[in-house]
Formats: structure tokens, sequence, C-alpha cells
């Protein structure tokens, strides 16, 4: 929410939004922090940019730690993984052809996750009434090993969204949900005060046997708030499944809060009716998922050559795709989205491609459209005009003129800590926003303006 205002050059323009989470994902987490006072749950621009420029979609809010971290908090014991895969049955996993290889990968299309999942998977055949497939998520457990989440969404008589999650992988997921849910809150638990709680019993649901794995977030603070989970977890062959179906918080006054409560006939039925993916399944249940890009919170994200050549078609421009930015800067997220000056009403939507990058504690945010407004703006006025939605706002920030470049670059200052720097290329413009960035910004900004169009094969 604050970076609508921090780094966005019109009030209520998060484009970002959801890129990693279903609706009422996006509505529960925006509840939580709600909950929270500032003194307890004090976020950091820099942060800020990890959870919502990262996306705000993804759904889970921390989702992209350096690679390092990812496999500290990820990885699993060797013998449990090996007690679930068989090597004999375990199809060959291709060379990642990642361009950026996130940890939590958000897909609409079936086939696609089957090109990239590394394992070959089933998937429910059967939802509840009233349920409709809403989305994938791939999230990276180790190098050599994925899990796939599955949504389903429904909505009850008050229009608000409920959702259930059916997970498969080669990894003991018994053992990675608690992990992960550590790792939600952008890998700092420490810092925002929560304790993680899991306990799995042998558990029966009808035919089936499995486990009951309980998993409970408690938020200390002044008002506190407890969320837990529940799943139903159990073995298929070479891989592990699991269906969340339920899922509750209780507030600080004891208030609690049903947001998931699937029967249990419901997930004995979910989970019998599990099969391998085939054109009929697709089109009957996986097909006609929310589109990839929407005048919603929707996003295409971008991971590799082929996300990239459908994101150069809709932006309608040669695109710059840097991966490495000097300063030790590296691509963690890259998406097209619609553009601020979009018009929904009439259905003229304009796109942009945004990009993150990540070093420590800095973030560089790059943004790319034909939508040239702020550019102009500052070549003609020497002002800008930020809307950031404050009682000051709107305000007149004045621009500098860069000397030194082949291009008229300009360069304002929204905060102390957010330096943004615009300049035209041929047919798109470029944005620029060094987030808690002291060191080689020269040497990135010209590292970055220097960059050829990226070449697609």
């Amino acid at each position: 929410i604050n970076l609508s205002k921090l780094y966005l050059n019109s009030p209520g323009k998060l484009t970002l939004v959801s890129f990693f989470e279903t609706k009422n994902q996006i509505e529960k987490r925006i509840t939580m922090i709600k909950r929270f006072r500032k003194n307890n749950y004090k976020i950091t621009a820099a942060a800020i940019v990890c959870v919502i420029v990262a996306s705000a979609f993804t759904l889970t809010i921390a989702l992209s730690p350096d690679s390092a971290e990812k496999e500290k908090v990820h990885q699993m014991d060797t013998q449990d993984t090996a007690a679930i895969v068989t090597p004999k049955e375990q199809p060959q996993k291709e060379e990642s052809k990642f361009l950026i290889d996130d940890a939590v990968k958000v897909y609409s299309d079936i086939k696609k996750v089957e090109q990239v999942a590394g394992f070959k998977f089933k998937v429910p055949a059967y939802m509840p009434v009233g349920y409709k497939a809403d989305g994938f998520q791939l999230l990276k457990a180790s190098k050599e090993a994925n899990v796939l989440k599955v949504f389903y969404r429904t909505e009850n008589n008050k229009k608000r969204s409920f959702s259930y999650e059916f997970l498969t992988s080669t990894i003991n997921l018994s053992k990675f949900l608690p992990e992960n849910a550590r790792n939600q809150f952008i890998g700092e638990a420490d810092k925002i005060n929560v304790d993680i709680e899991s306990n799995s019993t042998a558990f029966d649901i009808g035919a089936l046997k499995g486990s009951k794995l309980t998993i409970k977030q408690v938020f200390k603070g002044p008002k506190p708030l407890e969320i837990v989970s529940t799943y139903f977890v159990w073995q298929d062959k070479e891989t592990e499944c699991a269906i969340k179906y339920n899922e509750t918080i209780k507030n600080s006054s004891g208030t609690t809060t049903i947001w998931l409560d699937l029967p249990q006939k419901d997930v004995e039925r979910i989970a019998l009716s599990i099969q391998y993916p085939d054109e009929k399944l697709e089109n009957s249940i996986y097909k006609g998922l929310s589109p990839e890009v929407s005048t919603e919170i929707a996003q295409l994200p971008i991971y590799d050559k082929e996300d990239l050549q459908k994101a150069k078609g809709m932006l309608g421009f040669n695109l710059k795709f840097p991966i490495n930015i000097p300063g030790d800067f590296k691509a963690t997220m890259a998406h097209v989205g619609i553009t601020a000056n979009s018009d929904i009403k009439n259905k003229k939507i304009l796109y942009e491609l945004n990009m993150v990058y990540r070093n420590g504690k800095s973030f560089i945010a790059f943004t790319q459209r034909k939508d040239g407004a702020v550019y102009d703006e500052a070549a003609r006025n020497g002002t800008i005009v930020f809307k950031n939605g404050g009682p000051n706002s709107p305000q007149m920030i004045k621009v500098e003129s860069l000397k030194g470049y082949e291009k008229a670059v300009f360069r304002y200052e929204l905060r102390p800590e957010v330096i943004v720097y615009t300049w035209k290329e041929d047919g798109f413009y470029c944005e620029v926003s060094f987030i808690d960035c002291q060191d080689n910004v020269e040497d990135a900004l010209k590292s970055i303006i220097d960059e050829k169009p990226y070449k697609l094969d």
C-alpha cells in the first residue's frame, strides 16, 4: 500500500499487487497487517519493495529471498526425500532454462506447469460444487525438487472468497510445509515476532490413510493474532500429496474467523480423484483460469524465453531484459502489468514491464512502457507532480537533467532513500528507481541505459 505512494506516480496505481496469491489470500494478508500497530509491524521501504513490487501477487507474501536463503529454508533432509522418490520412475529433470528462477512461480496454464515442474504429477479430477480452479504455484523446495500447489476458489453469500489448496511433490510435505510457513513473511519472522508451531499425527479420511498436519502461526504483540492451517497429507506411489482443508484466524479479543472449512467427505473425494492430466481433464477443470493479465490484479510473470516472447508481443517494443546489474544486483522478479493510464472503462489497455533487482537490503526497480507522461512532464517543466495520496498531495518535485549521457536522462527524489531516473528509448520509456542504494548507483544506471534490447531466438 505504501509503495503505491512511495514509488508510483499515480494514486492507486498498484499494478504489481498480486503476483503470488489468490484474491482471498491478499484479503487475509491485508486483514492481518491492519491488526498490527506500526511499532509492532514495521516494514521498511526495502521490505515493501520486496513484498509488493516483487509482487504483492504471490501470493505467499515473502517470496523471493536470496538463493542461499532459499536453500537454507527449504532444503529437505535427503533421507526423507529419498523415501518418497522412486528413482526408476522419477522422470529426468531437464537442465533449467529459466531466465529468472524465482522461488515461487505462478502459472495459469497446466500444460506449461507440466513442462517446468520437473516431475510427473497428478491433480484432482473432482471439485466440490461451487468451486473452480484458480491457478498454480510452483514452489522451489531445493535445487532438485519443486512443490506444485493448486488453488481452488469459491465465494459465499457475502461475496468473500474462500480457497482450498492441493499440493503434490516428490519430497516430504509434512516437513516442507512448516518450513515454508516460516518463510511466508519475507523470511524475517524474528522481525515481525511470530512463532511457528506444527504437529503431525496419523489420520484417516474414509478409505485413505495418511496424516493430519496442523500449522499454527502466532503473531505476538499488543494485538496478537493466531492462524491455524490444517492439512490432510498422504502418499500416492512416488509422490506425496496434501490438501489444506481448514484455516482459522483468532484475534486478540478471542474472536475466531473461519477462512476455510472443507468437509472431510469432500476431502476424501478430492484425494481419491487425483489423476495425471489429460486433454479431457484439462478442458473440463483446468481451462479458463484467471487470465495472465487482467484489469484487476493478475500479472504475466516472466521466467523463461517463452514468457518473454509473449511479453514482447503485449508491450509492442523491443524490451531490455538485463539479468545482472553492476553492484551484484540480480533480477529476482519480472512481469507485465497494466499501466496507470490504461482506460479500463473503454478497454484501452496499456502494458508495462516491471523488473526487480536485489542486493542484500538494496533494491532496484526497472520499468519499461510506451507511456512517456512522466518523462514528458520532466522535460517540459523541469518538475513532476507526485500524487502520493497524503495530506500534502499532490507535491511538486524538482527534476535534475543529468549530463554525460547520449540520451536525455532526468533524476528526481521521491524520498531520501528512493531516487528515480527516467529517459526515452526507441519507441518506449524507461524508469529506474534505486531504493536504499548507497553505492554503485552510477555504474548500475549506466549499465541499464547502455543495455541493448534482448534478442529472442
